[in-house]
C-alpha cells in the first residue's frame, strides 16, 4: 500500500500499547507496518527494503534486544548505510550506542514532534522502521 508521498514505516515493539501509539501517530505522515519482536522485525527486513529505523532497545527478549537486531542489520549489505536509531529511557548512554552502530538516539517517552522532527532531517526518505 504504497501510496504518493508517503513513506513506508516498520514500528517493531514488543509492547501492544506503544506499537499502537507509534502506529498512530507515523500514520498521519507515513504508511506504517508492525513487528512484535526482534526476530518479527529480521523477518520483515529479508522481504521489504526499508530506509530508516526507529529500534526500540529492549525488546522483551534478553537474547533478541534491539542491539542485537541492529547489528545483525548492519551484516546486510543493503542495510549498512541505513539511519538507524535507538529508542531508549537511557539518554545518558547516548554516544554509547552511537559508537555500536546507531545513528541517533531518541528518549522515551517519545513525543511526535520529535519523530517528524528526526524523520523530516533525513533527505529522501523512502522507508522508515520504527522500532519503538
Amino acid at each position: 500500500m504504497e501510496t504518493l508521498g508517503k513513506s513506508k514505516i516498520l514500528v517493531v515493539e514488543d509492547d501492544v500499547l506503544q506499537r499502537f501509539i507509534a502506529k498512530s501517530v507515523l500514520s498521519e505522515k507515513y504508511e506504517v507496518e508492525t513487528a512484535s519482536n526482534g526476530y518479527e522485525a529480521l523477518e520483515m527486513v529479508e522481504k521489504n527494503d526499508y530506509g530508516f529505523v526507529l529500534m526500540d532497545i529492549n525488546l522483551g527478549d534478553p537474547s533478541m534486544d534491539g542491539i542485537k537486531v541492529m547489528r545483525m542489520m548492519r551484516q546486510h549489505r543493503k542495510y549498512k548505510h541505513t539511519k538507524i536509531v535507538a529508542v531508549t529511557a537511557f539518554a545518558h548512554l547516548r554516544e554509547w550506542y552511537i559508537s555500536e552502530g546507531f545513528n541517533e538516539l531518541i528518549v522515551k517517552p517519545i513525543l511526535s514532534d520529535t519523530i517528524f522532527e528526526m524523520l523530516d532531517k533525513v533527505p529522501n526518505v523512502k522507508n522508515v522502521y520504527c522500532f519503538a
